[in-house]
């Protein structure tokens, strides 16, 4: 909901949307199809959900249409792209960014508290304290922002040097590491059979490196994934300003029809984009923190030819 309003904020756009989806829900009433209809009760609310975000968005960054009818009520998108934003909280595309990116880390540290409330209620507290998505892996990557952050705000110069940063990375690898031997003790307390202690030791410092490795890198990248979803609202209200350009300079009827296609094709392409890349974001990003599966089968959606046939 919140990220593709964030790619897609316009209310007259948005309003788009959610006219459609209660047209397809007016017309799944009237004629009834299956479940793998195409045009089912699940793609007319996604629709309305859709439109509702992209119009809240669009009310906070002031966007109707690509147009500014009435004042932003958080900051002018469009201005902030264009970069002749004067008195707002956000002046440039850096700006957008860095709102992307921590709410990208809301979500990232959302799906990781899940997880631990999961393990808990699990009682794997092994998991819960060594796992790279358990307490240790959150707070190395809480370290990690820090230094980070501490990076940007020296002007790209200089990390944090603070003393307790170094002990703490030093004693959450040491734990880290300790994972697979004590995995190992409570194989063998259960009654699990013997291995050899070379193998135990290779085994423990392998799965060490690769837990260590997903940690800094994998965190790094997701959390730079978010940038995505401000790239693709840059696009969006760069399109828009294209549009709207192109149709002033034109004039006239053509100028119209040039904005009025240019919205339809925004809706078509952008829609689809955002659409995507939340999905992409949710599951990746999100789920994986914390979900799983129960092994149901996946059924795609299908168009039903036999429900045509009996109208």
């Amino acid at each position: 909901f919140t990220m593709f309003g964030l790619m897609f904020a316009d209310v007259g756009q948005g309003l788009v949307l959610f006219v459609i989806g209660l047209l397809f829900r007016q017309s799944y009433k009237k004629y009834p199809m299956r479940k793998d209809g195409m045009i089912s009760r699940n793609l007319s609310d996604l629709l309305l959900y859709l439109g509702l975000s992209a119009m809240v968005f669009g009310a906070l960054f002031g966007s109707y249409f690509g147009l500014e009818f009435l004042p932003p009520l958080w900051f002018n998108y469009e201005a902030a792209v264009g970069g002749h934003a004067q008195d707002s909280i956000v002046t440039d595309v850096y700006g957008i960014l860095a709102i992307t990116i921590k709410f990208g880390i809301l979500i990232i540290y959302t799906g990781l508290v899940l997880n631990w409330i999961n393990l808990l209620r699990k009682r794997a507290f092994l998991t819960l304290v060594l796992d790279k998505n358990g307490l240790l892996g959150g707070l190395l990557f809480a370290v990690g922002l820090y230094l980070g952050f501490g990076f940007v705000r020296s002007g790209y110069r200089s990390f944090p040097s603070q003393p307790w940063i170094a002990p703490v990375i030093t004693i959450a690898l040491v734990l880290l590491f300790s994972r697979g031997f004590l995995t190992y003790y409570l194989h063998r307390k259960r009654g699990g059979e013997a291995l050899a202690v070379s193998h135990v030791i290779l085994d423990s410092v392998m799965e060490w490196l690769v837990d260590v490795l997903e940690i800094f890198t994998g965190y790094l990248s997701n959390t730079l994934s978010f940038m995505r979803v401000a790239g693709l609202g840059i696009a969006h209200a760069s399109l828009m300003i294209s549009f709207k350009q192109l149709g002033d300079t034109v004039g006239g009827f053509g100028g119209l029809a040039i904005f009025i296609l240019g919205n339809i094709l925004v809706i078509v392409l952008e829609g689809l984009s955002a659409g995507i890349q939340s999905l992409r974001l949710n599951y990746y990003e999100f789920f994986s923190r914390y979900f799983t599966g129960r092994g149901v089968a996946y059924e795609p959606v299908r168009l039903s030819s036999t429900s045509f046939e009996k109208r």
